[in-house]
């Protein structure tokens, strides 16, 4: 029996590619934008137990198919393995999509969309895109949202803590972030102006920041401070919470640096 073997594999796709598509059995993908203008791919197998040769059998498939590069990592039932994948990808990149069954997600200065579910893991994104979707169950999620072209940003996540702060954000886009049994952290930079939108069923709401005039605010109010605004544009923030508690604070640009600094990505 071996303990902690590892074996490295590097895949490179120069063609051009405008979607990738990743399922991941087990294992952390972690994923990074840079300004080449190919895919770069960096494998981990580690067999946490298991005979020598079953190294041999954890695999990950490379497929492409017209502008879609699918990436899938095979890890038989029977071994106790991960595959980690580190994958670079162009700016320009169009969307990922991501199915992890276990294991944690990264992603950082890519600029492209993301449809992600999870299971078991930390999420931890730098969002700079138009759309975001993630769904999740016994996640615990650090999503830092960093941009101006944003039209759709949708979380749900069951039975784990979402922790979200946004610096900058699209005026016409939709935020919409829901949890059972767990609690929402939303911290929002002070300049942004927006429709609010709460609905807690067995929680509480803590709300401490400029309250504007159209907000609806339902559920068990615990602490609501702040003053009324002069209005709101098309922005929309929906969050809806079931045996949780929603927190939201006004947050000014040192505290939003911290929290930019202090995540834990790569």
């Amino acid at each position: 029996m071996v303990k902690n073997r590892v074996v490295n594999v590097k895949y490179r796709e120069k063609s051009p590619v405008e979607i990738i598509k990743i399922s991941s059995v087990n294992g952390n993908i972690d994923i990074i934008g840079w300004s080449k203008d190919f895919v770069e791919i960096n494998t981990e197998k580690l067999l946490i137990s298991g005979f020598l040769q079953d190294l041999n059998l954890l695999d990950t498939l490379f497929e492409k198919e017209d502008n879609t590069l699918n990436i899938k990592t095979k890890i038989p039932a029977r071994i106790e393995g991960k595959i980690n994948l580190k994958i670079y990808v162009p700016f320009i990149l169009l969307k990922i999509y991501i199915d992890s069954k276990s294991g944690n997600i990264g992603i950082n200065k890519y600029l492209g969309d993301v449809e992600l579910t999870n299971k078991n893991g930390n999420i931890n994104i730098i969002f700079e895109g138009s759309i975001l979707r993630i769904d999740s169950y016994k996640s615990r999620i650090n999503l830092y949202i960093k941009s101006y072209n944003s039209t759709d940003v949708v979380v749900n996540n069951e039975d784990g803590l979402t922790d979200i702060n946004v610096e900058t954000i699209g005026k016409s886009s939709y935020l919409d972030v829901k949890s059972f049994e767990s609690d929402i952290n939303i911290a929002i930079f002070k300049d942004i102006d927006h429709k609010l939108m709460l609905t807690n069923k067995n929680g509480t709401i803590d709300v401490k920041y400029n309250i504007f005039e159209k907000n609806t605010i339902e559920g068990t109010h615990n602490s609501i401070s702040g003053k009324k605004g002069n209005g709101y544009n098309n922005l929309t923030i929906d969050v809806s919470n079931e045996n949780g508690k929603i927190n939201l604070m006004l947050a000014n640009e040192r505290y939003l640096k911290k929290e930019l600094n202090e995540m834990p990505l790569f």
